[in-house]
């Protein structure tokens, strides 16, 4: 595909947002010294401040939207004049952004990005596009060691989802939209799914301490089970491992997440380099924060055509793995879902507006 027909690909890149002024300057500053920064129209949606603790970083942020944003194809600053909170601010971006764009790019504000980032993704959005298999491309690579072919510098794994600054196309969006937050498919056929399907370690463990025992038909089933009843990289994980789908990832990282040090919503704070079990580093000791990302400017698509599927699904279950306390809180629920029954359980419910948060 020539690179001037990027101009008729409408791809818009939305960053919610509220007050941390720092991460959100990296952020930027590394998106806008993508050469390809011209193919996208940037969408940020700029929070209002819920307490008074966020109003210091609101306004440095309000300051960082003077600057010059014309290397992007378009910009577009969205204030909230009310507070919308981190799922609404997000839900509205897409609802602005799919009125007249047919694939986005989703990007946290703490994330830190190669130059050949928008490179990468609008390829590799244009490479995916018509595979039904495949209903993301994400822009971040763990840092596991997975043998792949020589040249090959692209694969499609299912073993996690990850949201830090992934693609998606409208149609293949909406499709998994309706059926995770409209239809509760993953709570409705939680009893089914969970005897039938191969999950990963961290997937299975997750979709049990947070969906055993909800009713779906729950007047605060939304409450009881945030994770689960929108689209979070949670649920999407399990959902593509139910429905046998694909999320495209890099070999080298393009992302770097520097959101690891408690000032997001839901990532929890890693003390760096402290070991997990049996002395080896896993996804809850890894310093995210020092992560090597591709130092190249530009991009030459390379995929394997699924062939290390199987392989990257091992490699990153040992690496993404439950923490104990996990596990045993896993392995209760379950039982306690088995004894109890599914449905309208005061039991479950108690337990979930008790202990629900310590699971995000």
């Amino acid at each position: 595909m020539n690179e001037l027909d990027y101009n008729n690909i409408k791809t818009a890149v939305i960053i919610p947002t509220l007050c941390r002024y720092e991460h959100l300057e990296k952020c930027l500053t590394s998106l806008m010294k993508n050469p390809w920064a011209r193919y996208v129209d940037l969408y940020i949606g700029l929070d209002y401040p819920a307490k008074r603790d966020h109003w210091p970083g609101y306004r440095k942020i309000l300051k960082l939207m003077g600057r010059d944003y014309s290397m992007f194809r378009s910009f577009h600053l969205v204030k909230r004049p009310k507070n919308y909170g981190a799922s609404e601010n997000t839900v509205s971006l897409l609802q602005e952004v799919f009125k007249d764009h047919d694939q986005f790019i989703y990007m946290e504000d703490d994330v830190e990005l190669s130059e050949n980032y928008l490179e990468y993704m609008l390829k590799a959005l244009v490479y995916f596009r018509d595979d039904p298999d495949v209903i993301s491309v994400g822009g971040y690579a763990y840092p596991i060691r997975l043998t792949v072919e020589k040249e090959c510098n692209i694969i499609t794994q299912n073993a996690i989802f990850n949201m830090w600054g992934a693609g998606f196309w409208k149609n293949k969006y909406q499709v998994f939209s309706k059926e995770i937050s409209e239809n509760l498919s993953l709570i409705r056929d939680f009893s089914y799914n969970i005897r039938h399907y191969k999950f990963s370690r961290y997937r299975r463990v997750d979709y049990i301490n947070c969906v055993a025992g909800v009713d779906p038909d729950d007047v605060d089933v939304r409450k009881l089970c945030p994770m689960f009843t929108a689209e979070t990289d949670i649920a999407m994980g399990v959902y593509m491992q139910i429905k046998g789908k694909y999320q495209a990832m890099p070999r080298i990282s393009k992302v770097r997440n520097n959101g690891f040090d408690g000032t997001g919503l839901y990532c929890p704070t890693i003390k760096p380099g402290k070991a997990g079990r049996f002395g080896r580093l896993t996804s809850d000791t890894y310093d995210y924060s020092k992560q090597p990302i591709d130092r190249r400017r530009h991009f030459i698509l390379r995929y394997d055509e699924g062939r290390s599927r199987e392989r990257a699904f091992k490699v990153l279950d040992h690496f993404v793995s439950p923490g104990m306390k996990m596990v045993v809180k896993s392995n209760i629920k379950m039982v306690a879902y088995r004894i109890l029954g599914k449905r309208k359980l005061k039991f479950m419910k108690i337990y979930h507006q008790l202990f629900s948060k310590d699971n995000y």
